[in-house]
C-alpha cells in the first residue's frame, strides 16, 4: 500500500511541523514539491524523533537539499536516509520505545530558508 500527501511547512524562522505516520508505514520519502515556490527549492531542515514511552525528544538539526528517505531498519542508512526502526526490526517497523503505529511522530521539519514551502510525504506499508 502506498499513500502520498502534501504538507505546508514553515520557513526556517517558523515553528517545526511534526510529521506523523498516516498508515502503519514501513518506508517514508519526504521531498519538496517541485511546483512549490515556482520550482525554486528551499532545502529542508529536520530533526528525527525518539519516542520512549510517552516522551518524544528530537535529535540534532540536519539540513538537506535532497529527499529524506526513512527506512525500516537502522542498517540501511546513508547521509540522506534515516532509520524508522532499529536493526533487526525488519520487516516490522519499530521506533525507539515501541512499534510504529498510526500517528507515530517520525520527525519534525521546516524549510532551510526563510521561505515556507510544501513537501510531498509518500509512505509505504
Amino acid at each position: 500500500m502506498q499513500k502520498t500527501r502534501q504538507i505546508n511547512i514553515n520557513g526556517s524562522g517558523g515553528a517545526w511541523t511534526k510529521i506523523r505516520t498516516s498508515i502503519t508505514a514501513f518506508r517514508m520519502l519526504i521531498q519538496e514539491d517541485l511546483a512549490a515556490n515556482a520550482g525554486v527549492q528551499q532545502g529542508l531542515q529536520y530533526q528525527m524523533a525518539t519516542i520512549v514511552g510517552a516522551d518524544v525528544t528530537y535529535g540534532p538539526t540536519l539540513e538537506t537539499p535532497q529527499p529524506i528517505e526513512i527506512v525500516g531498519s537502522a542498517g540501511d542508512t546513508n547521509p540522506h536516509k534515516e532509520p524508522i526502526g532499529t536493526g533487526g526490526s525488519s520487516p516490522n517497523p519499530v521506533a525507539p520505545g515501541g512499534p510504529v503505529t498510526l500517528g507515530t511522530i517520525i520527525l519534525q521539519i521546516k524549510s532551510a530558508s526563510a521561505t515556507a514551502t510544501v513537501i510531498d510525504v509518500t509512505e509505504w506499508a
